[in-house]
């Protein structure tokens, strides 16, 4: 009875043992043991949360299909909408249902999404802080290889959690429940998990701010040479440009390639099937699987390579800054010489 009064209902919250999800050698859910051998689905993992909404969360759109269908099934009239009702509809943000977990401390550690739909729903959080990987705004398609790990941030540290159930809709956001506290349990398995879980959390996030720096800054060399292949072309195509002009960004282009065989190594060299140094991304990505994916305390080994790592990615992020002012620079010079438009800047009627 008390579900069909509340809006939203979040239920009690199981507590959970905390610990590293292994992954099935092979692919699939029966791995390499072939057809016959029996499989069940294990449990959730990680903490789950189960909740109730009594109507669910329509868009606008589908509030007035909802309502236009019940006038029709009288046999009323519909009038065709105005053109601020469905400018309304065509901008609005389509409402959204997250659970915010918090640690004790009152720290957000992770929003999980939540279906938004009328009726119970059961998700889990695997008990990993967010992904530093670089934001995606499409989804995975097409085949992906049993070995692939989705990303993910360091595990959590033991101990109380709370988490509260929350809805955006009509671009403001509101608390649906009232807390339920959880628990994170150690597992002590194994005599090689450290005893400072603090300690070794640190030094995860620390190899993730790494790890999102580097990624960023492979996304921004892409599009920095975009810019400079589109500065190319647009210079051919500008009648008053300069040859010293066309010289600077083909100086900018080589520049490029230098700081792209530093971040991502000699393409040159690999493409032969030859051994190359480590680049700043390959060691980087090397550290950071090796950290973020183990209970046990960070070798002195990692630790050194840890701050090769973060000295040589320093050095390639200045540089890359450079680039970038002199590339906005010379994009200035051919915007006031009245060429093509190119990424990276705003044509102006000056």
């Amino acid at each position: 009875e008390s579900l069909s009064k509340q809006e939203a209902t979040l239920f009690p919250v199981k507590d959970s043992w905390l610990y590293l999800e292994g992954y099935q050698h092979g692919g699939s859910r029966k791995g390499s043991n072939g057809n016959a051998f029996f499989s069940a689905d294990n449990p959730p993992y990680g903490a789950v949360f189960s909740y109730y909404l009594k109507d669910g969360y329509k868009t606008l759109q589908q509030i007035r299909r909802a309502e236009e269908r019940e006038i029709e099934k009288e046999g009323g009239d519909t009038p065709y909408p105005s053109w601020e009702t469905l400018r309304k509809e065509d901008q609005e943000e389509a409402p959204s249902v997250f659970l915010e977990v918090k640690d004790a401390q009152g720290n957000v550690v992770r929003r999980v999404d939540a279906p938004a739909g009328k009726g119970f729903h059961r998700v889990a959080w695997d008990m990993h802080f967010p992904s530093v990987a670089p934001v995606s705004l499409t989804k995975r398609s097409g085949y992906v290889p049993p070995w692939a790990i989705p990303p993910k941030g360091p595990i959590a540290l033991p101990g109380e959690y709370t988490v509260r159930l929350k809805k955006r809709q009509f671009g403001e956001l509101s608390t649906l429940s009232e807390p339920q506290t959880f628990t994170l349990k150690l597992l002590n398995n194994s005599p090689e998990i450290t005893t400072d879980r603090e300690a070794l959390l640190a030094v995860q996030q620390r190899a993730g701010n790494l790890l999102r720096s580097v990624r960023g800054a492979g996304r921004a060399q892409s599009e920095l040479s975009s810019r400079i292949k589109h500065l190319t072309a647009a210079i051919d195509l500008t009648p008053s440009a300069t040859e010293e002009q066309a010289q600077a960004v083909r100086a900018l282009a080589a520049r490029l390639v230098q700081l792209t065989t530093l971040l991502n190594g000699d393409a040159t060299v690999r493409a032969r099937q030859e051994p190359t140094e480590w680049s700043v991304a390959g060691r980087t990505s090397s550290l950071y699987g090796a950290i973020s994916r183990t209970q046990n305390p960070v070798s002195g080994n990692h630790m050194a390579s840890l701050k090769i790592a973060e000295a040589e990615y320093t050095r390639v992020a200045e540089q890359l800054k450079s680039l970038q002012s002199d590339l906005s620079a010379l994009e200035a010079e051919l915007e006031a010489s009245g060429a093509p438009w190119t990424p990276g800047r705003i044509p102006t009627l000056d």
